[in-house]
């Protein structure tokens, strides 16, 4: 059972938040500019589109210069190894004594040994772990070998950044499960998505549910 009073210890007085790079303005992408924002920290990335606009006030600091090659990469399937090659290999000021990753990427960054590493976790990756099992069957053999062999493949990654975070923060009980199960790690603390319930109500059913989010196909919208 998680034990709701446990802090992320010890205090932190300079901290910096590490995101994904920031190529779409998602429910992530927000959420790390907002917490950001309260600590009053600059946000790192690799990467941010000129056109989004995140609704809040922070410093966002690109680490990346990406030239042609690095732009066509990026185009490509590899883009993730490309994107994990980047986050490894981006050096991390040393003022800071804490480092707070939010994204599924930003994971795997490298930190230095006296820095608090905190990662806030929205789910592990679900390709990877509860919906990796026949992902791909729809695909004929050999795109569909090639598909698992990545995905084995960045699974073993994924879970070779696990020791690299302290402490880990989810958004829920469903999600510090899913930690355990998959890293067999705990959760330091659950802090909840900052939603007033009040505003939301259920009536009868209509025969159909609301989806709000990104049509997407990781996440699947059309599996019934």
């Amino acid at each position: 059972m998680l034990d709701q009073d446990i802090q992320p210890s010890p205090p932190f007085s300079d901290p910096c938040v590490v995101h994904d790079p920031i190529t779409f303005r998602g429910g992530g992408e927000q959420y790390a500019a907002e917490l950001a924002a309260v600590l009053d920290a600059p946000l790192y990335t690799y990467q941010k589109s000129d056109d989004i606009r995140l609704n809040t006030d922070v410093t966002v600091d690109e680490f990346g210069d990406p030239g042609f090659l690095d732009q066509q990469a990026l185009k490509t399937p590899i883009r993730r190894v490309h994107r994990v090659i980047e986050y490894e290999n981006f050096e991390v000021p040393e003022q800071h004594d804490a480092v707070i990753t939010t994204g599924e990427i930003s994971k795997s960054l490298l930190h230095h040994p006296y820095q608090r590493r905190y990662h806030l976790l929205h789910t592990p990756a679900r390709w990877l772990f509860d919906r990796g099992p026949a992902q791909y069957k729809e695909n004929n053999w050999p795109i569909r070998w090639a598909k698992q062999l990545y995905q084995s493949v960045t699974r073993i990654h994924d879970q070779s950044t696990i020791p690299r975070v302290d402490d880990f923060v989810v958004n829920s009980e469903i999600i510090a499960r899913r930690l355990e199960t998959y890293h067999r790690r705990e959760a330091t603390t659950v802090i909840y998505p900052p939603i007033d319930l009040e505003s939301y109500y259920h009536k009868e059913d209509r025969g159909f549910l609301l989806y709000l989010g990104r049509l997407e196909p990781h996440k699947r919208v059309g599996a019934g």
